[in-house]
């Protein structure tokens, strides 16, 4: 009797440690699953640019082909679009033969709006051009927004293979398929950046120093070897949803602007893509630049807008004569 009695007391311990890590492990599900409903709730409510991103990306999906002569563009781009576009003036001066929806994400570049295009198109939109507003460095670059682009610019079937695509190890390719399908995942960077901010009073006016890294410097024959195999991707996948491609090229400041310009040029023209550029690199003064050098002044944004109007308006006349 007594030897039975000391047998079974270990269990004891055993089933407790059991219990508690059972326990631990509920509560960090139900964690999971509030932070997961409180950043599709109320995030996008509480951020005024996810509020604006939200509404933008509906909308795109919602374009569909003009009538009666009437062209339809959906523009995507970055900050470059947002700064360096007027949307109201541009609007008011190519319309009613023109109606242009934006979305605009910050801090994007090609492999964001490669995946990003596949998304909205396959969502539905169908716009009768797709217009999509980057710098020569923008295009050929190799990086992308990570989670977040994940989040809002992919696909769920996307999401697989985009990692192999981009040439990430394994887990950045699993990090954007668990973004993908989970806004606590796919918000936190954008989540920890608001709370920093608001913790932290001025943070905002040194972050663009901070954050600066010194990027490669861009060969002129690489980026159109580049520029000639992205724009062709492109265009197969916009054309192949009945749709036409035009490649807008924003001014920017940088001191190898005018070479990188001219190569993504003879890419398009190599791809047989439409590259526009309203104006031509090394044109502008300073006074139509920002302090960072790189996006446009309002001065620099009514003289683009302007251009960008004339040229969207021979698009127009181009499409709906031929």
């Amino acid at each position: 009797m007594p030897s039975s009695t000391s047998s079974s007391e270990p269990a004891l311990p055993a089933a407790s440690w059991r219990r508690g890590w059972i326990g631990l492990l509920q509560a960090f599900f139900a964690l999971m699953v509030m932070g997961e409903i409180l950043c599709r709730a109320l995030a996008p409510r509480l951020i005024q640019t996810e509020i604006r991103r939200q509404r933008e990306s509906v909308e795109a999906e919602l374009v569909r082909p003009g009538t009666n002569g009437r062209l339809t563009v959906l523009m995507l781009g970055n900050s470059l679009l947002a700064e360096g576009v007027d949307l109201g003036e541009l609007r008011r001066r190519v319309e009613p033969d023109i109606a242009v929806t934006r979305f605009q994400v910050e801090s994007t570049v090609y492999f964001d709006w490669y995946f990003g295009i596949r998304r909205l198109l396959k969502s539905g939109a169908k716009p009768d051009v797709v217009a999509l507003v980057l710098s020569p460095d923008q295009l050929a670059s190799m990086g992308h927004r990570g989670d977040y682009s994940a989040y809002l610019l992919m696909t769920t079937r996307d999401a697989w293979t985009a990692g192999w695509k981009m040439g990430l190890s394994n887990t950045q390719s699993a990090d954007l398929v668990v973004s993908r399908l989970s806004a606590l995942f796919g918000m936190r960077t954008n989540i920890r950046k608001r709370t920093v901010l608001a913790l932290v009073p001025g943070l905002g006016r040194v972050m663009p120093i901070l954050t600066e890294r010194m990027e490669p410097r861009l060969r002129a024959d690489a980026v159109e070897v580049l520029s000639r195999e992205r724009l062709e991707a492109l265009q197969a996948f916009v054309e192949s949803h009945g749709s036409r491609f035009v490649l807008i090229v924003p001014p920017t400041n940088d001191d190898n602007t005018k070479e990188l310009t001219e190569a993504v040029v003879r890419g398009g023209r190599a791809a047989g893509v439409q590259v526009m550029l309203p104006i031509a690199p090394g044109t502008l003064r300073d006074d139509s630049f920002r302090e960072d050098g790189f996006h446009l002044s309002r001065i620099g944004a009514r003289h683009f807008t302007d251009r960008l109007a004339a040229l969207l308006k021979q698009l127009h006349g181009s499409i709906t004569n031929g």
